[in-house]
């Protein structure tokens, strides 16, 4: 399975883990500046400033994640036609249009996927028709 679109596929997922583990990680800095504030830390206290550093830093680390992924749907699935050559190119793009839906739902509803992932809907639609 070396096609173009399992080699997309593949980036896309591994771009999705990213997120995945970058909004866990956020969460759980959000979780213990709530905790460390809770107890009467001040803002300005080292803790909860280190905190706050942290989630702006992951959160610029999702903003980057979101701008790769959606960088490789631009350069790479911007085409009007895509020409399915096999069974596994037919796999490769399932794959990659639940990618892109699960990032568009839980992500961003922002990125600009909606054309990308009608296309893809079309494609699969008259594949599964021959």
């Amino acid at each position: 399975m070396s096609s173009r679109f399992h080699s997309v596929s593949s980036k896309l997922k591994d771009i999705q883990k990213n997120l995945q583990k970058s909004v866990d990680r956020l969460r759980k800095i959000h979780h213990t500046l709530s905790l460390a504030l809770d107890e009467g830390q001040k803002k300005t206290d080292f803790l909860p400033r280190r905190l706050i550093g942290l989630k702006e830093e992951e959160g610029a680390r999702i903003e980057s994640y979101l701008h790769e992924f959606s960088g490789v749907i631009s350069s790479q699935l911007d085409s009007t036609y895509f020409v399915l050559t096999s069974h596994d190119d037919l796999e490769a793009m399932v794959r990659i249009r639940k990618t892109i839906r699960y990032v568009r739902n839980a992500f961003s509803q922002e990125l600009p996927l909606g054309p990308t992932l009608e296309r893809l809907s079309r494609v699969l639609t008259s594949s599964s028709k021959n």
